[in-house]
């Protein structure tokens, strides 16, 4: 699909909706502006597994790309995703501006029996190809390394919303890499991450989008106190 073709798609989609807004009439639409953008794309729709959803992600280019280290295959950076619901016809954009930059964005899909041992005991189970129960995120916002770029150098946070898009919330406001996900029980995943200095879990319920648990792993045998 062409940009012109994706742009017009976006538009008929959106109706000017922001973040956790909606529309079920087509209008004229722009993507979510902010610092100093000089062109922005819309990316390939595609349908996010066993909903009602359909999302495609943003990409821009600010200041020449001079502010983004990497280029996706669309020739800028992941800033944004728009959703559709095709039940209700509405639509969302995840942030209201394009002031960030998103490294990654991974659906947590639970296969149907995951989390429970043959015995019904809580097991684990890697991410499966059953429903999306939700997104996560990581996100950076700010330039904290001072070396005027938004890039996987940077300390991001890590989100989640839901699979439409809906009820965005900030589990870490600063982590290194993600390190896995993985279900442990019922709706719970266990997030496994970098962040000051230590490896780090947090437990997140995905129905109420809670952490319900916080946990520091061990250093490593012989690493500085």
């Amino acid at each position: 699909m062409t940009h012109a073709a994706r742009t017009l798609l976006a538009t008929a989609l959106l109706g000017g909706c922001g973040p956790g807004a909606s529309s079920d009439a087509p209008a004229a639409a722009a993507a979510p502006s902010g610092g100093t953008r000089e062109a922005v794309e819309v990316g390939e729709f595609g349908a996010v597994a066993g909903t009602r959803f359909l999302t495609a992600p943003l990409y821009t280019e600010v200041d020449g790309r001079s502010s983004y280290s990497s280029e996706s295959s669309s020739g800028g950076a992941v800033v944004n995703h728009l959703f559709y619901g095709l039940d209700g016809r509405t639509s969302r954009w995840l942030f209201p501006d394009d002031g960030q930059r998103v490294l990654e964005t991974r659906p947590l899909q639970q296969t149907v029996g995951a989390g429970a041992g043959d015995a019904g005991e809580p097991s684990v189970e890697a991410p499966g190809e059953g429903p999306v129960r939700a997104f996560l995120y990581r996100v950076v916002r700010a330039d904290t390394n001072d070396d005027g770029r938004l890039d996987g150098e940077d300390a991001a946070a890590l989100a989640v919303s839901g699979p439409g898009g809906d009820g965005y919330r900030v589990l870490v406001p600063s982590a290194g890499r993600l390190l896995g996900a993985f279900w442990v029980d019922g709706p719970r995943v266990l997030l496994v991450y970098e962040a000051d200095g230590a490896v780090r879990g947090a437990e997140l319920d995905v129905e109420t989008r809670e952490v319900v648990r916080r946990v520091v792993l061990p250093a490593a045998p012989g690493a500085p106190a």
